[in-house]
């Protein structure tokens, strides 16, 4: 099979709306407890984004100046990168760029406006995670970011509605 043919289907599965999706964070992929999530996961597949992958890389980095252990900083780099391929080759994750969402933006900025007049702080790196999870059509998003935890049923159920997603939920962590 070529490269482009697996990338065509991978593609195809991703955008699949029968099979269950679900997007991680940054937040989570820091979290021991994920892994239960994780392993049960059943048939859904598991979505990362490049947003993910490097606020979580930064926040390792910051964890680890913090402890001030140089001489095994390169092995913990590599711990990291390891911990990220295991993700991909054991836990079947998927890592996603942000080229497909520009429409979800925009169909996210509808909302945006609304959902900051009512108080609740969404950053720009919230509003990616999100309109990446509706481009990727996810129906779970693992998070323990209390700017997305924190979104009401009603935020949430609007949101939904804009990316034509039945039940969104976001899981706190």
């Amino acid at each position: 099979m070529s490269k482009k043919y697996l990338e065509n289907k991978r593609s195809e599965i991703l955008h699949d709306k029968t099979i269950e999706k679900w997007y991680f964070d940054a937040c989570v992929l820091d979290e021991k407890k994920i892994f239960s999530q994780i392993y049960h996961k059943g048939k859904a597949i598991c979505i990362i984004s490049h947003l993910s992958l490097g606020e979580a890389f930064s926040n390792f980095i910051i964890k680890l100046n913090s402890v001030n252990c140089i001489k095994n900083k390169e092995n913990q780099i590599t711990a990291f990168v390891d911990f990220i391929n295991k993700l991909q080759k054991e836990y079947s994750f998927q890592i996603v760029g942000h080229d497909e969402i520009s429409n979800q933006l925009e169909k996210l900025n509808i909302n945006f406006i609304n959902v900051k007049k009512d108080g609740t702080r969404l950053s720009i790196s919230d509003a990616i995670h999100l309109a990446t999870a509706g481009a990727y059509n996810c129906c779970k998003i693992y998070s323990s970011d209390r700017d997305l935890t924190n979104l009401s049923s009603n935020k949430l159920k609007r949101i939904s509605e804009t990316f034509e997603l039945h039940n969104l939920a976001i899981i706190k962590v």
